[in-house]
């Protein structure tokens, strides 16, 4: 029943996402003409840290799952943390967000600082895995 309510609804589907694309298509050409097509570079970098592309051997990231601002770092340099310990408190439009580690181990460096926005991927604190 399902399968022929789809068929029963096709050509009405197929009208409306070629007019959906073509809506988004023409939004997009007008952000290009107004110059708002691309983001911009963070204007943030200075609180980008400077990741290396590999973790090293033993470590263990945390990172950010979505862009938002520190609202509290949890933990300091050189604590040890059991895995789902809150390690930082995001705030996303007035919403805090727990960040926990999913395992135990040692805090070696905290690369987010309070109040400074974070990127989604983002590493926040650097850990010595146990």
């Amino acid at each position: 029943q399902y399968m022929d309510f789809l068929d029963s609804i096709k050509s009405s589907t197929e009208s409306f996402r070629s007019r959906q694309r073509a809506a988004f298509d023409e939004e997009r050409e007008r952000w290009r003409a107004m110059g708002v097509a691309e983001l911009p570079a963070v204007a943030d970098e200075e609180n980008l840290s400077e990741d290396p592309v590999e973790t090293p051997h033993g470590m263990k990231t945390v990172d950010a799952p979505m862009t938002a601002s520190v609202f509290r770092v949890a933990v300091k340099v050189g604590q040890r943390v059991e895995a789902g310990e809150r390690v930082v408190v995001l705030d996303a439009m007035k919403t805090e967000i727990v960040i926990a580690t999913s395992t135990a181990g040692v805090v070696r460096e905290i690369l987010c600082s309070e109040g400074r926005l974070v990127h989604a991927g983002q590493r926040l604190v650097l850990m010595e895995a146990e």
